[in-house]
């Protein structure tokens, strides 16, 4: 999913309930549930079939929590999948507003007025240059945030419970 439309948010505060979120590894994407304090330690929460698509498979014997001697599998927000789809949708729009400047530079485009003409190249100038900042910041984001602490399933399965515990 292309999230330019929440892209002041996405790059610049805290991530919130609904932010696209996903497991490094992983193709899939989901929402980001909330932040949760724990003996002074903060946690993130979501699905446990969003970091682990494959659980959504009823065989599916996946059990993870890390250890010092594990992998530790890293959680990325937004998405790995959602943050490339943004920063190619910004470029995009950086060159848009670079095709529109020069199309009026060259007199392609034309407004019934040269001054008019001239207005529209500085709107479109301003949005080339928000557009190639949003870019900027989106290419050098971090997204990893952390790991995935643990992912539960029968620990903590209430006995005669049949389906998945996210």
């Amino acid at each position: 999913m292309d999230v330019t439309d929440r892209f002041n948010n996405l790059y610049y505060y805290t991530p919130y309930p609904s932010s696209s979120i996903g497991n490094e590894k992983s193709s899939s994407a989901g929402s980001f549930t909330g932040f949760v304090c724990h003996k002074n330690e903060i946690y993130g929460l979501t699905s446990r079939h969003i970091l682990f698509p494959e659980s959504n498979d009823p065989d599916s014997k996946i059990l993870y929590k890390y250890e010092d001697d594990n992998e530790k599998l890293r959680v990325c927000i937004p998405a790995l999948i959602d943050h490339q789809k943004t920063k190619k949708s910004l470029l995009v729009h950086v060159r848009s507003s670079q095709h529109m400047i020069e199309g009026y530079q060259r007199g392609s485009f034309r407004a019934l007025d040269p001054e008019l003409t001239q207005t529209r190249i500085k709107i479109h100038q301003r949005r080339e240059e928000r557009w190639a900042s949003s870019l900027y910041t989106a290419i050098h984001h971090d997204p990893n945030i952390g790991h995935i602490y643990a992912a539960p399933e029968k620990w903590r399965r209430i006995p005669d419970y049949e389906g998945f515990i996210d």
